[in-house]
């Protein structure tokens, strides 16, 4: 891996923040966390109250001896064991309850069990059934000569191939700025682009800003070799996808070391024999110098 590729595996996501202080109410959203978590951490956290429901039943068997019949006294696996069994209503007959304590304990338990199964259904199938875009963008953000005028671009691709009809992209710089009375804050500035929009987004498509004297970019000092004042370029993208029949989105962040001058992309696409278009992504990330 080179050293420009080490950095970028390194960069943290833009806007990564340690939160403190959160109001209370914050972490009462159980389904926002569920679905904003990922799968590792989220079936971790549901292994974990799996196992600590299942031990806080055995220990309420536990502690009446004789409650369970079957289970051999003071083996308190047995009676997690059972509470398994009793929660996942598997009920295979060695052990069973024998006093009414351990009925009632069974009655709120199995009552757990339902809830917790069709609870933890509903949230693995949102989370599943989730739209997300496999939109891939180019790791440098050039600055070429096209059509005789001093462009910006990068490249984005739909990594699916399948249907995205009305896509969009938008292009803001965010810019770090001082005001006269000292104070610091960032301000957004879109960045208008040749084209947009594409009615209908299924292979590879090319970002253009030209860099004329509107342009803020030409008018920030983000090109220049002290151009520090401009913190990132944002770019976001939507588009109505034909599988899923659902909008979706996509983002992604440029900071001023990704530029590179006078160089171009590598071409991506060709044609197969039988007509069909081909599409390498091994190659959409590579640059070549741009000829004389």
């Amino acid at each position: 891996m080179s050293q420009p590729d080490k950095a970028l595996a390194s960069r943290p996501p833009f806007g990564a923040s340690v939160q403190r202080g959160m109001p209370r109410g914050f972490w009462r959203d159980v389904y926002f966390q569920l679905m904003h978590h990922s799968w590792p951490r989220v079936l971790t956290g549901f292994v974990a109250l799996y196992i600590l429901i299942n031990t806080t039943f055995a220990l309420a068997y536990w502690i009446v001896p004789g409650s369970i019949a079957n289970a051999r006294p003071g083996e308190f696996f047995d009676y997690f064991f059972f509470s398994v069994q009793t929660l996942a209503t598997i009920g295979y007959g060695v052990m069973s309850p024998q006093t009414p304590y351990a009925h009632l304990v069974v009655t709120v338990e199995a009552a757990v069990g339902l809830i917790g199964v069709a609870m933890t259904t509903g949230v693995m199938f949102a989370k599943l059934s989730r739209p997300k875009a496999q939109v891939l963008f180019s790791n440098p953000l050039l600055v070429i000569v096209k059509n005789g005028l001093q462009t910006l671009s990068f490249r984005v691709a739909n990594a699916r191939g399948n249907d995205i009809v009305e896509a969009t992209v938008r292009v803001v710089m965010l810019v770090s700025e001082v005001s006269p009375e000292g104070h610091r804050m960032r301000r957004m500035v879109d960045v208008p682009l040749v084209r947009d929009n594409s009615p209908f987004f299924r292979l590879s498509w090319t970002i253009m800003h030209v860099l004329d004297e509107q342009s803020p970019i030409t008018k920030s000092d983000l090109l220049s070799p002290g151009g520090s004042h401009v913190a990132a370029i944002l770019v976001t993208m939507n588009g109505h996808d034909g599988t899923y029949g659902q909008t979706i989105y996509a983002r992604h962040t440029y900071f001023p070391g990704d530029i590179v001058k006078n160089h171009r992309f590598v071409d991506v696409l060709s044609e197969l024999p039988d007509g069909r278009t081909l599409i390498d992504y091994t190659k959409f990330h590579l640059i070549e110098p741009e000829s004389e």
